[in-house]
C-alpha cells in the first residue's frame, strides 16, 4: 500500500505539470499568446478549491483508498472531456454566425468555456495530492519530495514529448495512465467502477493512438481561413508541436493562397505559419529570379514590398 501511495503522487504530480504545461500551449494555438496565462489561475483556483472541499469534508472520509481511485478515474475523464472540448471550440461560432452574439461575446464564451473544462481536472489532481498529504499514515516530508521531483521531471521531459507525441496524443496516454492507476490501487472490489474505467482508459489509448481530436484555431486566424475556406484549397503539409509554438508548413497546390496573387507557380513557394498565423513565405529559387526580374530596380515600392 505504502508503495502504491508513493507511486499515486509520482503519476497525479507529473501528469498535472504536464497538463498545465500542454494547456498552455492549446491555449496559445487557439487564441493567443496572451491567454496561456490563465493556465496559473486555472491551477491555482483548481488546488484551492479541492484543498477547501477536503478540508471540509476530511471527517467524513472513512475510505481513502476507495476515494482515491475514484478520484483518480475521474481526474483521467476530465483530462479527455477538456481535450474534447477544446477541439469543439468552433461549434461556438455558429452563435455568431447566425447573429445570435457578437464575436466579441462569441470570444468570451470560449474563453470562459475552456476556463470552465480546464478548472476540472485541477480540481481532482489537486484533492488527491491533499487527501494523501494530509493523511497521517504515511510520512509527508517523503510523499511532498516525490511531489516535487515528478513536478520537475515533467517540465523537463516536456521540452522532449510535445515535439514527438504532440498535446492530444501525450493527454489521451496520460488519462490512460491515471485510469489504469486507480485499478491497481483499488483493484477488481467495484465491478461497475472498474467497467467505467476500462472505458476511460481504452478512450485515452484511442486518442493516444491515433490523435483522434483534432484542434482548431480562432476563425479569425490564417489557419483557420486556410483548412476550412473552400476557395483557398491550401494544404497543411505538416504540424509540429514546440515548447514555444505550433509550426505548419503550408503548401500551395491551387494557385490560390491569399497575400500572393498570382505571381508565383504552384509549387514555387511553402508558408510557414507560427500559432495559426505569423505568415511566413519561403520562395523556391525560381519564383526569386522571377520576382526580381518583374520589379524595377528603381522601384522602391517593389523592393519594400520583397
Amino acid at each position: 500500500m505504502k508503495k502504491s501511495i508513493y507511486v499515486t503522487i509520482a503519476l497525479v504530480s507529473f501528469v498535472t505539470m504536464l497538463f498545465e504545461l500542454l494547456q498552455t500551449r492549446i491555449l496559445s494555438f487557439i487564441f493567443w499568446n496572451d491567454v496561456v496565462y490563465l493556465a496559473v489561475s486555472m491551477a491555482l483556483l483548481g488546488f484551492g478549491i479541492s484543498g477547501s472541499l477536503v478540508s471540509l469534508l476530511s471527517s467524513k472520509i472513512k475510505d481513502r483508498q476507495r476515494l482515491l481511485s475514484r478520484l483518480l478515474v475521474l481526474f483521467a475523464t476530465t483530462m479527455i472531456l477538456a481535450l474534447v472540448g477544446t477541439g469543439g471550440l468552433p461549434y461556438l461560432w455558429l452563435l455568431n454566425r447566425f447573429k445570435l452574439i457578437s464575436s466579441d461575446l462569441t470570444i468570451l464564451i470560449q474563453l470562459l468555456f475552456c476556463y470552465v473544462l480546464y478548472l476540472l481536472p485541477f480540481i481532482c489532481a489537486g484533492a488527491i495530492i491533499s487527501i494523501i498529504l494530509s493523511s497521517k499514515e504515511w510520512k509527508v516530508a517523503k510523499l511532498y519530495a516525490v511531489d516535487l521531483l515528478a513536478a520537475g521531471l515533467a517540465c523537463l521531459l516536456f521540452f522532449w514529448l510535445l515535439p514527438v507525441f504532440g498535446p492530444q496524443r501525450l493527454i489521451g496516454f496520460m488519462s490512460a495512465s491515471v485510469a489504469l492507476m486507480s485499478l491497481f490501487l483499488r483493484g477488481m472490489k467495484d465491478i461497475r467502477q472498474q467497467k467505467f474505467t476500462v472505458v476511460v482508459a481504452a478512450t485515452g489509448i484511442l486518442i493516444a493512438c491515433f490523435g483522434i481530436v483534432n484542434i482548431v484555431t480562432q476563425p479569425y486566424k490564417d489557419w483557420f481561413r486556410m483548412n476550412f475556406d473552400a476557395k483557398l484549397m491550401a494544404t497543411i503539409e505538416k504540424s509540429i508541436w514546440t515548447p514555444l509554438c505550433r509550426i505548419d508548413v503550408v503548401g500551395d497546390e491551387t494557385h490560390t493562397l491569399p497575400y500572393f496573387g498570382s505571381l508565383y507557380p504552384p509549387h514555387s513557394f511553402k508558408i510557414i505559419l507560427q500559432e495559426g498565423s505569423a505568415l511566413t513565405r519561403i520562395l523556391s529559387k525560381e519564383a526569386i529570379d522571377k520576382t526580381f526580374r518583374s520589379i524595377k530596380i528603381d522601384d522602391p515600392i517593389g523592393v519594400a514590398w520583397m
